[in-house]
């Protein structure tokens, strides 16, 4: 055994790092150069309650066998520079013999009405546009042009101009399919046919929180694999975490789960989502789905932390 060095463990690698090194503690940042990670990583230590955060400038004293990982910088979104979460958090409540097109409400029986989607499109002034869709939870539905469709209080629908297919990188995002497979389980794992969207039956939550596990649903860039980052994300809605300082259940910042508070894409809400804002600003050739959800983790397993917002 060697007691001259001990030995701690950086993104799967182990470094041996000097006795004296370790007592006398060590930061963020000189975990990271120990590892040779560039400066400006976010550093972290894994621990069986979560991933504890090891600031840079901050010493922490590694024992023999501690793990930390390290992950880009990301900022935690939520409501944008002009819009005042005041005004937000009063809008009036969906009523539910409405439903909405492209965000315009209209009216509809309580027990459904039978529409052409010409006649749809026209409450939105988007007669021209030729694809209409209904947003449901397991992706966009498409409207056939000609066929009348019964539309329900609360339905949502969307239109498009003309598309053709391209943007995003299939061959790509079907070999990350097959690693959250791997990581989750086959039948854990869902996506819509456009692969728009990706579900994941049971996302493991740090301690501290009310649930053990949520859903998540993430939205796939219409240009990811050409270097755009992921950037919304949803877990389910009431999840509250134990504030020591206060001993009392709270809501995390930058956690959106009522009906009338920010939302970024219309529709997926009043699905039953909550709207977490984990925006990655760097998504290099490595980055992935499950870089995507380590990042997740870390900032669910330090939510009161400041995290940053640009």
């Amino acid at each position: 055994m060697n007691t001259t060095t001990t030995t701690i463990e950086v993104n799967g690698h182990q470094l041996e790092i000097p006795v004296g090194h370790a007592a006398a503690g060590l930061s963020g940042r000189e975990i990271n150069r120990y590892a040779g990670v560039p400066d400006g990583k976010i550093t972290y230590e894994i621990t069986d309650e979560g991933h504890r955060l090891v600031p840079p400038n901050e010493k922490v004293q590694p024992q023999s066998g501690s793990r930390y990982g390290t992950m880009d910088r990301v900022v935690a979104g939520g409501v944008t520079q002009g819009h005042d979460r005041d005004t937000l958090s009063r809008a009036a409540p969906p009523v539910i013999e409405m439903a909405t097109v492209d965000g315009f409400n209209f009216e509809v029986p309580e027990g459904g009405a039978l529409m052409l989607p010409q006649q749809i499109k026209s409450l939105a002034k988007a007669e021209r546009k030729p694809v209409l869709y209904r947003i449901t939870q397991a992706g966009h539905e498409l409207m056939l042009p000609d066929q009348p469709l019964r539309v329900q209080p609360g339905d949502s629908f969307g239109t498009l101009d003309r598309v053709v297919a391209g943007g995003r990188d299939h061959h790509r995002i079907n070999a990350e399919l097959a690693l959250l497979q791997r990581a989750y389980g086959a039948n854990a794992v869902e996506w819509t046919p456009d692969q728009q969207w990706v579900k994941l039956g049971a996302y493991t939550l740090p301690a501290g929180y009310n649930e053990t596990s949520t859903e998540m649903l993430i939205h796939v860039p219409e240009t990811y694999g050409l270097g755009v980052p992921i950037r919304e994300c949803y877990v389910n809605t009431g999840l509250r975490y134990r504030d020591p300082s206060r001993r009392s259940w709270v809501k995390i910042p930058h956690y959106f789960d009522s009906e009338d508070s920010y939302r970024p894409r219309e529709g997926v809400k009043q699905e039953g989502w909550g709207y977490f804002c984990l925006h990655c600003i760097e998504w290099g050739p490595r980055a992935n789905f499950l870089t995507f959800l380590n990042s997740a983790f870390t900032m669910l397993s330090n939510p009161l932390y400041p995290w940053p917002t640009s």
